[in-house]
Formats: structure tokens, sequence, C-alpha cells
């Protein structure tokens, strides 16, 4: 799958822009884990912050 310019459109023909090649998705599954570590930080924080007002 390619991203091309738009031949209507001057700009773009003018500035004589490559076409823009798209690989496809890895599904995000390298960054599963940092999701994971981010929710975790959140949990901990929320459940501080209710330690805190609640005592």
């Amino acid at each position: 799958m390619s991203i091309e310019p738009s031949p209507r459109d001057a700009d773009a023909a003018a500035a004589d822009l490559p076409k823009l090649s798209i690989a496809p998705s890895l599904g995000g599954y390298g960054h599963a884990r940092e999701v994971w570590w981010m929710l975790a930080a959140q949990l901990v924080i929320v459940l501080a912050l209710i330690a805190v007002l609640v005592v």
C-alpha cells in the first residue's frame, strides 16, 4: 500500500513528492508490556489518593 500525492494538487505536483510506503502494523504487541506497567502505575496512584483522602 502506498500514498501518492494528488495529481490535482498543484503544490504537491510542483514539489515532486515521493510515494510513501506504509508497512503493515505489528498490532502494537511490542508496547503491550509498557501499557500494562502504565495501567498498574495509574492503579497504584489512584489507590494511594483514595487512601490519603479516606484516612
